[in-house]
Order: C-alpha cells, then structure tokens, then sequence
C-alpha cells in the first residue's frame, strides 16, 4: 500500500512538471521581468564590416591573377574607362606594390586622364623601382612636354640615352618632339632622321616627321610620312596627325575618315574626339560636334578646352541645347 502512495506521488509530480513545461512551449512570449530585463541590457550585435570585393569583373583578387587584371585594365584603357583602369592598377599594387611595370600602366593611364601630378608621382615611383629602365625616362618626358615643363622634359631625356644611347625613341618620342614644341624645327627634324638611322622601321619617327612637315606646311611630304608610319603599324595613332592635316586644310569630310579609324582600330581619346568635333564643325554637322565634344569632355575632365569649344558651340547654336 505505501509503495503505491509512493508511486502515486512521484507519477503526480511529473505530471505537474510536464504542464508546467507545456505552457511555457506554448506561450513563449510570456517571459518574467527578470528575464526581460536581461533581454534589455544585453549588448548590441556587433556590426559586421563590410569585406572588400573578393573578385574584380569576374577575376578573383589574388597575387596569381596579377597578370589578368592587369590585362582587364588594359582592355578598360583602350575603351577610354580610365577610371576603371586605374581603380584596378592601384587594386593590382595592393597585391603587388613593387610592380614597376604597373606602376609605369597606372602613370600612362593618368596622364591620358589628365592627372598630371598623379601621373608623374607613378612615373618617378617606377623608375625608383627600376632605375635602369629608360623607356620610363622617356614616357616621364612625354609627360613633362604636356604640361610645358621642356627643362624637366630635356633632362629626363638625357636621363634615358644615358642608359642606353641607342634609344631611338628618345630621339623621336622625345628630343624631335620637343625640338617641335620650340618651333625648332631643323632640329627637330634632324633629331627624326636620328631616330630612323638607329631603327629604319619605327613608326613613331614616320609620325613625328609627319606632324613636323604639316606644322611647316609641308603638307604633300607630311601626307607622305603619315603612310609610311601606316606600313608599318596599321593601328599607328598618325591616324590623328593625318586627321589634322586634313583640317589644316579644310578637308573636313576626310578629315572624319582617319578620325574614326582611330577611335574604332585603337581606343577612345579625349584629343581625337576634339579633332573630329572640329571636322563635324567645320562641315556644318553641328549635332554631331557637340556630340563629339561632349565626349572628349567626359574623357579628359579637366582640360578647360575642349569645355570651352563646347560652350561656345552651344552659344552659337542654342538649339543645340534642347536637342
């Protein structure tokens, strides 16, 4: 009989421990003060930082994938997205900050941009990488002739040939051009055949003696070196050069021609969209001018004229405004 109570009890007490659980499971949201304020006084989640891109375009961002990013930038810069191109240059020198060749890519893109100081910051950063390099002098030059700065220009080019005093582009990309800048052009001129006499088939000197000879008025003969730099580079940027010569001679419908050539066979660029605005100007094709002009704006920000061209076509022609 006292076994039973026993049992009776235990089995009772259960029971009551099985409701008790079963009400809490059914009303979860009745919770004691206590318990709410614990819930109260918990600290915050903590915010979860957002990770940086694990992949670019499709490329996953590790130092083994340098080349094809590099590669993917490089495609960016021939379809004018210099802004594109140089996020990923500096994405590829966080992986690879000793890069001298991207370091060089990223001063190009720059100086394309018109990022003059930038870009000469990357060029200087190259060759500090590799000082032997005497293409980087004689791109660091280029860059020091478009802003007008021929005393720095003239010493990095001295710079290049004294590592290597055959570099013919040294003589063509660089001692001709500014030779060119000062309106020497006897000098000029002797520093192209310079240039061909080290390298018979460089393109650049053909252009360089081009460019040269339409400044003089020397149109035939200018006409002439823009065909020998054709044979050999078909995509040679003398596309530009035999675009101006044309307009230096109010041939605006053939002017178009080498024009477009270039934006289609090598990539889009600020001074070649100017170019053909003008020809499109100059034709009496005047939405297509601004269209032009409009473009070579977004390419090159911050060069004030291709904006003022622009407005002064517009100020022409108001209604090009509402079209």
């Amino acid at each position: 009989m006292k076994k039973n109570s026993v049992h009776n009890i235990i089995l009772a007490a259960v029971l009551i421990e099985l409701v008790v659980l079963a009400g809490l499971l059914a009303y979860p949201h009745e919770r004691s003060s206590a318990e709410q304020e614990e819930q109260t006084t918990q600290e915050p989640a903590a915010v979860v930082e957002e990770q940086p891109a694990t992949s670019i375009d499709g490329i996953e961002y590790k130092i083994e994938n340098v080349q094809q990013l590099v590669e993917r930038a490089e495609a960016l810069f021939r379809d004018g997205e210099y802004g594109r191109t140089i996020e990923i240059f500096k994405r590829v020198l966080e992986l690879d900050p000793t890069n001298h060749a991207v370091w060089a890519k990223l001063a190009h893109t720059y100086r394309y941009w018109y990022h003059m100081e930038e870009s000469e910051q990357a060029f200087l950063k190259a060759i500090e990488l590799d000082p032997q390099n005497d293409f980087y002098y004689t791109d660091l030059a280029k860059l020091y002739r478009n802003t007008h700065n021929f005393e720095k220009a003239n010493w990095a080019l001295q710079e290049s040939l004294k590592i290597n005093p055959n570099n013919a582009m040294a003589y063509s990309y660089g001692l001709g051009y500014l030779y060119f800048e000062f309106q020497q052009y006897e000098d000029s001129e002797k520093a192209f055949l310079k240039a061909l006499s080290m390298d018979p088939e460089q393109e650049m000197a053909y252009m360089g003696l081009g460019d040269l000879y339409r400044e003089m008025g020397r149109y035939e003969e200018s006409e002439e070196m823009y065909k020998e730099a054709f044979k050999r580079e078909p995509h040679s940027e003398a596309y530009l050069g035999l675009g101006w010569l044309y307009l230096y001679q109010h041939r605006y419908e053939e002017a178009e021609v080498p024009l477009r050539a270039f934006l289609e066979n090598i990539r889009e660029k600020g001074e070649v969209y100017y170019a053909l605005g003008k020809a499109y100007q100059g034709g009496g094709k005047f939405e297509k001018a601004r269209d032009a002009y409009q473009r070579a704006v977004e390419l090159t920000e911050d060069n004030p004229m291709f904006s003022s061209v622009l407005e002064e076509l517009l100020k022409n022609h108001p209604e090009l405004s509402n079209s």
